[in-house]
Formats: C-alpha cells, sequence, structure tokens
C-alpha cells in the first residue's frame, strides 16, 4: 500500500472515529449541562456560560467529566493491548536489577528474586500514554510542496537559501503534546513601577510539546491545530509511523506551559500596561486539567535551524538565529531631552535672552544625564525569539482527493481581566492611567510654573508703571524647565502607573464609576513635607525674579 493509500485509509478511520467521538462527547468539547450546546468560560463569573440558554456550567462538573472521560479512555486502551497477542517478554526488575521472563498473555508479574511487581512496557508509563489524536492530514509530498512555496516566497532570506541547500528529507512524526486547559492567575511587574499588578484569565486547548529533543517554540509557531478532528488515541493510527513518547518531566513541564501562557497574555498586558518592559509570572489553579495527546508533524533541524512543518494544515515554521529585541531604554530619554532642549531654547529666543545657544546646550546636558538616570535604572532590554511562518491555514479535501488550503484567522487566547482589591474584596477591573482631567492639570502645571514669574513681573510693571525686562527671567527658566520637565517625566509618564484609573467590571459587563483615588493627592502624599516645601521655595523664587525683572 503506498503512501497516499494508506494516509487515504487513515483520514477514514479518523472520521468514523470523530462519528463516534462525537456520540462519546470529548474533554475538549465544553457542553452545557442544561441544553447540550458548546459552553464558553466566563472568566467574572468564573464558569462556563452558554450562549443559547444563558445557563451556567460550573467548573467541578467539567473536571468530573475529564476524570470519567480519562478513565474509561484508558480503560479501552488497556484492553486494546490486552487483546492482542502479548509473547513472553523479558523485563528488568525495578528495585533489584533482575531480568525476569514474563509469561505470554500476562500483564503484570512478580519479580522472583525480591517481590517487586513487574509490568509490561506498554503499561510501564500509562500516565503518559496518548488519550487523544490529530491523525496526519497532509502527505509527505504535499508537505515538501508546502516546503518549496515558502521558499520560494523568502528565497531572499538567508534560511530560505540554508534550507533549500540542505533539507533533503522530511522527518515524520507524531509528537507527545499536553493539552492544557484550566484557569491562570499571573502577577505582573512593570518596569519603572513599584506596584504588583494582577489579572486572572482562562486557557483553553494550549499544545505544549512533551519532548526534551523538540523546540517547544518552533511548534509553537506551525501552530494552530484543528481540535474538532482530534481524536480518541487508537494504536491503528501509528501503524507504521514514527511516534516520540512524552519525556518531559512534570516540573519542566509546568514550566513550558506557562511559558506558553506567558506569550499568549502578554500582548494583551503590554497594550493595558503601555510598555514592553514587564515581567510577568503566571500560575495554573488547581481546576486545570490537561490530556495527553500526540500531534502530527513534520521536522528537520541542521545548520542551526529548526524548521517544522503541521502535519495536519501544512503550516511552515523556521526559528532563525537572530533574537528580536524589544525596544532600546534610551530612545524615550532622547526623546524627552530632545523636546526639552528645543522648547527651552524656543522661549529663550522669544524672550531676547542673549546666548540662548549656550544656555539650551546646558539644560541639555543636565536633562541627558537625569532622563539617563531615571530611565536607565527602571528599564531593561528583553530579546524574544524570531520566526519565518506561512499563513495559518485550514486543509481539506476537494474531489479526487485534492489539497485545498483555505486561510484562517489568527486565534484570539481569551484575553485575561485585570484584578484588585477593592474595600476588602477582589474586583475584576478595566484599568487606564491617562485621563483628560489628568493631562490638563499636568500640562496646565507644566505652562504655569514656567510662567509664572512672566505673570507676575507683567502684573508688577503695570502697577509701579514700570518696564520689564523679560530677559532677566531666564535664570528662572534654567531651574524651572529641568525641574518640572523631570517632574512631568517621572509622576507622569512613571509613578502614573502605580496609581491606575480603576472601573469595576459588572456581572453584566457594563463599567462602574472611576473609584481610584485621585492621582496628583496620592503623589504629594508619597513624597510627603519635601513636596510641600519644593513648591513653597518656587513660588518664593519666582516672585524674587519677578521683582528683578520690574527693577
Amino acid at each position: 500500500m503506498d503512501e497516499r493509500a494508506r494516509l487515504k485509509e487513515m483520514r477514514e478511520q479518523a472520521r468514523n472515529a470523530v462519528r463516534s467521538h462525537k456520540l462519546e462527547k470529548s474533554p475538549l468539547y465544553i457542553a452545557c449541562h442544561s441544553c447540550g450546546a458548546p459552553a464558553e468560560f466566563d472568566i467574572i463569573h468564573q464558569s462556563y456560560h452558554c450562549q443559547h440558554c444563558g445557563a451556567h456550567t460550573d467548573v467541578d462538573t467539567t473536571l468530573e467529566f475529564v476524570k470519567k472521560w480519562r478513565g474509561e479512555q484508558r480503560h479501552k486502551l488497556k484492553q486494546a493491548v490486552t487483546q492482542q497477542d502479548l509473547q513472553a517478554e523479558s523485563v528488568s526488575c525495578a528495585n533489584c536489577g533482575a531480568e525476569v521472563v514474563l509469561p505470554a498473555g500476562e500483564i503484570t508479574a512478580k519479580c522472583d528474586f525480591c517481590g517487586g511487581k513487574l509490568v509490561r512496557k506498554e503499561f510501564n508509563q500509562q500516565e503518559y500514554f496518548p488519550e487523544i489524536i490529530i491523525p496526519f492530514y497532509i502527505t509527505p509530498q504535499e508537505a515538501r510542496s508546502q516546503l518549496d512555496k515558502w521558499l520560494a516566497a523568502n528565497k531572499d532570506t538567508k534560511e530560505a537559501q540554508i534550507i533549500s541547500q540542505h533539507c533533503k528529507q522530511l522527518a515524520a512524526y507524531y509528537l507527545p503534546y499536553q493539552v492544557v486547559q484550566g484557569s491562570v492567575d499571573c502577577e505582573i511587574f512593570r518596569d519603572g513601577s513599584t506596584k504588583k499588578y494582577r489579572c486572572a484569565g482562562y486557557v483553553e486547548n494550549v499544545a505544549v510539546n512533551a519532548s526534551k529533543q523538540m523546540d517547544n517554540s518552533v511548534l509553537n509557531a506551525m501552530e494552530p491545530f484543528d481540535w474538532t478532528k482530534a481524536v480518541p488515541f487508537e494504536y491503528g493510527f501509528i501503524a507504521g509511523q514514527r511516534a516520540k513518547m512524552q519525556d518531559l518531566g512534570p516540573k519542566a513541564l509546568e514550566q513550558r506551559t506557562l511559558e506558553e501562557i506567558h506569550e499568549a497574555y502578554l500582548p494583551t498586558i503590554e497594550k493595558t500596561l503601555q510598555t514592553d518592559g514587564l515581567d510577568v509570572h503566571s500560575y495554573l489553579r488547581q481546576d486545570s486539567w490537561s490530556l495527553s495527546a500526540l500531534l502530527p508533524a513534520y521536522v528537520w533541524q541542521g545548520q542551526g535551524l529548526k524548521l517544522a512543518i503541521n502535519g495536519q494544515t501544512g503550516r511552515v515554521a523556521v526559528k532563525v538565529k537572530q533574537q528580536i529585541k524589544t525596544r532600546p531604554w534610551y530612545i524615550e530619554p532622547a526623546l524627552y531631552t530632545a523636546l526639552g532642549t528645543a522648547a527651552f531654547y524656543a522661549l529663550l529666543l522669544g524672550f531676547g535672552v542673549q546666548e540662548a545657544e549656550v544656555l539650551a546646550g546646558i539644560l541639555g546636558v543636565f536633562l541627558a544625564i537625569v532622563f539617563c538616570s531615571i530611565f536607565g535604572n527602571s528599564t531593561r532590554q528583553r530579546l524574544k525569539n524570531k520566526y519565518l511562518q506561512s499563513e495559518a491555514v485550514k486543509a481539506e479535501r476537494a474531489q479526487g482527493d485534492k489539497l485545498v488550503l483555505q486561510k484562517v484567522e489568527a486565534v484570539e487566547t481569551l484575553a485575561p481581566q485585570f484584578v484588585e482589591k477593592i474595600k476588602g474584596q477582589e474586583q475584576f477591573v478595566k484599568l487606564s492611567f491617562y485621563s483628560s482631567a489628568r493631562l490638563t492639570k499636568q500640562m496646565a502645571l507644566f505652562a504655569g510654573l514656567n510662567l509664572l514669574p512672566v505673570a507676575l513681573a507683567w502684573l508688577f510693571g503695570a502697577v509701579l508703571d514700570a518696564k520689564v525686562e523679560y530677559s532677566t527671567i531666564s535664570a528662572w527658566w534654567c531651574i524651572s524647565v529641568p525641574v518640572t520637565l523631570v517632574w512631568l517625566v517621572k509622576f507622569s509618564r512613571l509613578t502614573i502607573f502605580d496609581f491606575p484609573i480603576m472601573q469595576i467590571i459588572q456581572p453584566n459587563g457594563s463599567l462602574s464609576e472611576v473609584i481610584s483615588a485621585p492621582f496628583e493627592k496620592e503623589v504629594a502624599q508619597l513624597i510627603g513635607m519635601g513636596f510641600k516645601w519644593l513648591w513653597r521655595g518656587m513660588l518664593a523664587f519666582a516672585i524674587i525674579i519677578a521683582f528683578m525683572a520690574v527693577a
């Protein structure tokens, strides 16, 4: 039987399994306990919500179903192996190391030397036995065709040239995965902020590779899989195929899982906290669960590159040597320094101050030192892996078994919700940091403080009927501009993230009124008495400068 005919037989076997699977239900398909329609997890209510009838299904109900389904599936697998012709087999005793022969047809026995329990190899790792499988859907020839298309589209890249020259054959494998679902808690620390943020979310069908030898990140890049095609595992699917068993320990597997959750949640968290300078620590709750799975892939590695092709959809992913750097920390202080220096120079020219260039240059040096100190101590550059991918597709068969690929939209992860303790209770909240009121107050403070001596000098000149020498006020600007700029950056760009604007997310999805404390009041309390004396001293100096300009 040739490769195409064998895969056609496997697809028919998969279709039959899917029909049976739908009758038996699936742990990957969460159904409403009232009407049986699909139910989606509701983070706010922490239960599964049915869009059809509106009923809520408790998480514990789902966990009980998964436990029952797992027990039944493992029992079927044992029966399937037991019904095979089990020949006599030599096994090594884990206690004493003796080689003992298991009689034909027997799964377990006792060691004659130490009394230890002996188990056939087929049953020695029942915990890691696959419970579900997605069968290969594309042939090796079709996988090679998809790779050739990708090589043609990326012919100018160094990676495509290396693969074209060295990749002569793809290896087809069923790879071991854990498919994870469950609730997640995250703790987030933002560069430059002392506040610990928290958020909660739910992950659904996160596929985590469970092999030590395979690069989990490049396998992630070839996803997604179509989980509607997942079926209960049967030995017939892997007959004549290479399949790896799970060899990754529980702790390493948990670490990989949390890394994938981190990658999935990072875009939402970065958007909310307005930076990619974040440390995110994720934790799975006790209501999480996973299924052992075998998923199809064509792989190749060599010349420092790693290539994976999705065996169900044909999506190509290549991990390159180069890593993407997050935005360098010095860009922001350089921008603030340039803007502050330019504004100060324009201000000096506007009032006819002599040697404006020299004064602006001195201020620029000062601002560069201050801003680099502020941002350099609170911002770190991070590295991210870089991938070259073909577009996400769904594979179907047309008449004559012709492969047809349809572009699909990216699968969106259920966005996490931020959590804050309000009046002693944990509440889901929407966070923001800038409002029109906050921005108006900060800009009014900046402009008002810098122009205060000008207004006072004009007032004194009008009362005393005296001429005002506005160039005298340049001494004030040499102090007020850097002080107010540092204030504006430090408290309106960095410290402001310690005092978010919060709105409680109500059970019906609406938002409450803003309940956060005023930012200026919080900052004043943070600084204490030094805050009051700073502005009192600035006010006194402004009055003195104004009198000097009139005199």
